[in-house]
């Protein structure tokens, strides 16, 4: 647990200013790793944030429960210290502005990320958290009426990690051993001189790749190992996958698919109710004696995992291969990413299709690792 209810309650009060738009982003990262592929998903973001209608409004046909109910659902999100009223004006604000008709079949969703410890605490006093559910239950006004606050809400984080661990970076909390392919992509993709790169130039001549890691994010295979030279080069291959996706996608994938650099992350991962798709940094070795009592963990708890590996060996069942690109390739790549056809022709020819040496490159470092000298 990255993060605890108290934690997360003390944020919010100190951070009245940033943590409107960072909670409705966490509840649109929670709802979309919990509900892929929605019927319909709205969850207005960044400046989009006060526009008229509700903060969120979702139609799935598979429920996550106990926080995402089963169809359609309109949710309010407030992180202010009157959780209550807060809650009680918007549910009568929606209830006015929504047709009985939808209203019927739909859900309302109120979240507060305060702890009922403090705020809003679920029992049933008269103004308490739980008599509030009951009232408006009663009415039957909506189809469903829930709360999820900050007691609520943490359960639901533990639930996806990598949702946690991208929560947790936002509010100043230090991580060790596990890296979302997200943060990934942020770095390889500004590395060297503006222009940033593009996913172009990590999945150049790699098309065979495509389907094997279309599978995976799919559920239909639950291992996947990627052949090639430059293990190191996986984690790279698979945040550039994601990054090309369209943003639906996206969004979808990112929120169950953690980088795992360290054995004691996996061990943690592997335990998680929740299915993951975990990417292994090459320093686990998963190849080895120890590396499959790590994949036996992983497929016992219903994750999948890529891994990479030497060609060669014990034939893997489910076996894929990362090849370098060829010069050409890249060449044109940086031309897509912005760079100018000479700067691009000097860079590929330089690096030879190793992608090592384009990033050293772009970076005005030799060709020659540090360990040859």
């Amino acid at each position: 647990m990255l993060i605890t209810e108290n934690q997360l309650d003390e944020w919010v009060r100190g951070n009245a200013r940033d943590a409107q738009g960072v909670i409705v982003e966490l509840v649109w990262r929670l709802v979309a790793a919990s509900s892929p592929r929605p019927k319909e998903r709205r969850f207005p973001l960044g400046d989009s944030i006060g526009q008229s209608g509700p903060d969120g409004i979702l139609y799935v046909d598979f429920p996550f429960e106990p926080f995402v109910p089963e169809g359609r659902s309109f949710w309010e999100i407030g992180t202010g210290l009157k959780a209550r009223d807060k809650a009680t004006s918007d549910y009568n604000g929606l209830t006015s502005a929504i047709p009985e008709s939808v209203r019927i079949d739909s859900s309302f969703v109120f979240v507060t990320p305060l702890s009922g410890r403090r705020e809003w605490e679920h029992t049933w006093k008269e103004e308490a958290q739980a008599t509030w559910l009951d009232d408006r239950l009663k009415k039957r006004d909506w189809r469903d009426v829930r709360v999820i606050d900050g007691t609520k809400l943490i359960d639901w984080l533990h639930q996806f990690p990598s949702v946690e661990l991208w929560f947790a970076q936002n509010i100043g909390l230090p991580v060790q051993q596990i890296e979302t392919p997200d943060q990934r992509w942020s770095v390889l993709r500004t590395i060297g001189e503006p222009p940033p790169l593009t996913p172009h130039v990590f999945l150049a001549n790699r098309d065979a790749a495509f389907a094997k890691l279309k599978e995976v994010f799919a559920g239909n295979a639950v291992q996947l190992k990627l052949d090639t030279h430059f293990p190191d080069q996986v984690v790279d291959f698979v945040s550039a996958y994601i990054a090309a996706m369209d943003e639906e996608g996206r969004i979808d994938t990112v929120g169950r698919c953690l980088a795992i650099l360290g054995t004691e992350a996996w061990n943690v991962m592997a335990a998680q109710l929740e299915p993951h798709v975990l990417i292994a940094d090459p320093d686990l070795d998963l190849a080895g004696t120890a590396g499959t009592k790590l994949l036996e963990k992983a497929r016992r708890a219903g994750h999948s995992v890529i891994y990479g590996g030497m060609p060669g060996g014990i034939p893997h069942p489910n076996c894929g291969s990362i090849p370098g690109p060829k010069s050409y390739q890249v060449k044109e790549a940086l031309e897509k990413a912005g760079y100018s056809e000479e700067r691009a022709r000097i860079l590929a020819q330089k690096s030879g299709g190793n992608l090592g040496s384009l990033l050293r490159c772009l970076q005005n470092l030799s060709l020659m690792p540090e360990w040859a000298d």
